[in-house]
């Protein structure tokens, strides 16, 4: 095995499977909550504040995508849906640089696509919490008062 593939197997694919395997376990007890009609964790901010935080959905838009409920997943928390796809651009990309044993198809990543993610978060709760205050819309459905 070339050097290229142990540091792409190291540096990409086996963080992936960790990732994979904290989802899948948090978002079965975030299910277990969900139909509970409860929460796994109480947000400080929200109880405090009675507004969205910058993760508001995150858990709810997890165990959406992980049942394949992309448009869900996507109105409740639009950041984690977007930077699925892009890592899976970046692991197909490694996947082929792998196979090919070449790393151009890797250096051809956008890592400025990584910018996208926090923007996203930052853009949500903005808009969030403006059609809360200002129109008195809960897009989500999550703030008492």
């Amino acid at each position: 095995m070339t050097p290229l593939r142990k540091r792409i197997i190291l540096c990409l694919l086996l963080p992936l499977l960790g990732l994979i395997a904290v989802s899948v376990i948090y978002a079965a007890l975030t299910q277990g909550a969900i139909s509970e009609g409860r929460e796994l964790i109480t947000c400080a901010f929200k109880s405090k504040f009675h507004l969205y935080c910058p993760g508001c959905g995150g858990s709810r838009s997890l165990v959406a995508l992980l049942s394949l409920d992309i448009v869900s997943s996507f109105i409740l928390f639009p950041a984690l849906p977007i930077t699925v796809l892009i890592l899976a651009d970046l692991y197909i990309r490694a996947a082929i640089s792998f196979i090919k044993n070449d790393g151009r198809y890797l250096s051809g990543f956008r890592v400025n696509l990584l910018i996208l993610i926090p923007a996203v978060i930052i853009l949500t709760f903005f808009v969030r919490n403006a059609l809360l205050i200002l129109f008195g819309i809960d897009p989500i459905g999550d703030i008492l008062y």
